[in-house]
């Protein structure tokens, strides 16, 4: 049986962690709607959509489909993509090649009927994208059994429109996929996976997806007319893959649009055996303002060694959590222990009570809020330089010790400081292999240069910091004043807070068996 954790937190549970979908990328009122009309289904655009368009622009048809630059020579074997250098050409050759080779198949010459359109299929199973004929009515509706044949069950479709603020290039038309609303139930998407991302990096989508074109309605026609899907559309809906808000990794540096920092992509430990990839990768991560939707956490012991370092959960793998015979331990991040820590305040004073170590796990992004770079050994020292002093056992660090061998947060205080940590780095990297690492050995933690986006990146985590400082100055207090850490009406209301997610969560994912971890 499929199995979803609640985690019940000291400060309540945390909804923003179970980020399995992806955000809508537009406002409401420019998203295309879908409406039911008689076994048909037809789109349409509300007004604030039409914004999103330019009715005047031609770089569809003359740009070159990867960067919109005046496009000179078009691609030999399909004639239709247009380029403006080989350098572009030969990016866009792992997302053009499967869909070359099917153009001439898919041509006027060989069109069922004018009533058919060309559109990009993306079929669960399927090694990528292929071109497929959609017939319409004439009113630019497709049919209920046409969907159905393309595996789609008629309740269960969501449209995500590809077309994006912000960019320079507004298209004439809209285009979209179209998806399945079962995040959690239906197959994962290979084809979609290969096409989009190297392993690892993109939110997997679920079921089979349709890229369809549609022209804005006319005064005459409520509905929005499907048309061809062209290179060019196929080119944009790449990019608004590789760019959603659901994948901050930034892919493709071409194409991406809006501010960007290095960061440290942490994978789980399911990420890595799925996927064959490493514990820790560099890359780089957008700081727009989007983002801010995203879960981000500050961990204390970045606090008291100085390091103004952000954790992002990029996204709880719920393929690995619904499928694994041991859902936590696919979640396993032993890179983010440190960095998962959660502070407890005292209710009364706002001062530091404890220090819980908690299991989140999942795939996590860190990067640091003056943009600088974060390198995997500074990292792998700041770990290391934890686990000699607390002990590995102890997950629970307050002002007394329980286990023989605890430490208490006066003793961490006094021994978790930016001036032992930079000897401790010193000391690491003296231990390094220098024929190994020699090249990429980087500078002190505390010699980072600030990156061109610092501004945009510091407003990440920084209230949250700036919160378990002012804690941090006020625990110098009498150990009288400490106040109990949770009263049992407290405890019983987290209680109810969880079992309420619980059951809003049964009835949202049918099959799906939730168990409420409650951590007091």
């Amino acid at each position: 049986m499929d199995v979803l954790k609640v985690l019940a937190l000291p400060e309540g549970p945390r909804q923003a962690f179970l980020n399995i979908g992806s955000p809508p990328p537009l406002a409401t009122s420019q998203q295309l709607q879908l409406a039911v009309e008689d076994d048909r289904v037809a789109v349409h655009a509300p007004d604030g959509a039409l914004a999103l368009l330019d009715p005047a622009s031609t770089t569809h048809l003359s740009g070159c489909i990867r960067c919109h630059k005046p496009g000179m020579a078009s691609c030999s074997g399909c004639h239709a993509a247009r380029y403006c250098s080989r350098e572009c050409q030969v990016a866009d050759r792992p997302y053009h090649k499967r869909l070359c080779s099917q153009q001439a198949r898919f041509d006027e010459a060989n069109r069922p009927s004018p009533r058919h359109i060309r559109c990009v299929f993306m079929a669960v199973g399927q090694p990528g994208p292929d071109f497929t004929w959609v017939e319409c009515d004439a009113e630019g509706r497709v049919s209920r059994s046409d969907l159905e044949t393309l595996g789609y069950r008629f309740a269960d479709i969501s449209l995500l429109q590809t077309n994006r603020e912000g960019t320079t290039h507004k298209p004439p038309y809209f285009t979209a996929f179209m998806c399945s609303k079962n995040e959690l139930t239906d197959p994962v998407n290979q084809a979609y996976l290969r096409i989009m991302a190297r392993p690892g990096q993109i939110f997997p989508r679920r079921g089979n997806v349709l890229h369809m074109a549609f022209s804005a309605p006319t005064a005459q026609q409520q509905a929005c007319q499907p048309r061809d899907v062209t290179m060019f559309d196929w080119n944009e809906a790449v990019t608004f893959s590789q760019t959603d808000l659901s994948t901050p990794i930034v892919i493709d540096p071409a194409r991406f649009i809006g501010p960007a920092v290095p960061c440290i992509k942490l994978n789980c430990h399911g990420d890595c055996v799925r996927y064959k990839i490493a514990t820790m990768e560099k890359g780089k991560t957008s700081v727009g303002g989007l983002c801010l939707k995203l879960y981000h956490w500050v961990s204390p012991y970045t606090v008291m060694l100085q390091l103004p370092w952000v954790s992002r959960w990029v996204y709880m793998n719920v393929d690995l959590v619904t499928t694994s015979p041991d859902p936590m331990s696919a979640q396993t991040n032993d890179q983010a222990t440190f960095l998962d820590a959660c502070v407890k305040f005292c209710p009364s004073t706002g001062v530091v009570d404890h220090i819980m170590h908690e299991p989140f796990g999942g795939t996590q992004l860190l990067f640091h809020t003056a943009g600088a770079e974060v390198h995997p050994h500074h990292l792998t020292a700041f770990n290391r330089f934890l686990a000699r002093i607390i002990p590995a056992e102890q997950n629970r660090i307050s002002h007394i010790a329980v286990g023989p061998g605890d430490i208490t947060l006066a003793e961490l205080r006094s021994r978790a400081t930016k001036t032992e940590f930079a000897s401790f780095w010193e000391e690491y990297v003296a231990g390094l292999d220098r024929e190994t690492d020699n090249d990429d050995i980087p500078a002190s933690p505390y010699d980072a240069t600030p990156g061109p986006h610092a501004q945009e990146a510091g407003i990440y985590g920084a209230e949250n910091r700036a919160k378990i400082e002012a804690a941090w100055r006020g625990n110098e207090r009498p150990e009288e004043q400490q106040q109990p850490e949770q009263q049992p009406e407290q405890q019983s209301e987290r209680r109810e807070m969880a079992a309420q997610i619980a059951a809003e969560l049964v009835e949202l994912l049918p099959g799906v068996h939730v168990i409420v971890n409650f951590q007091p």
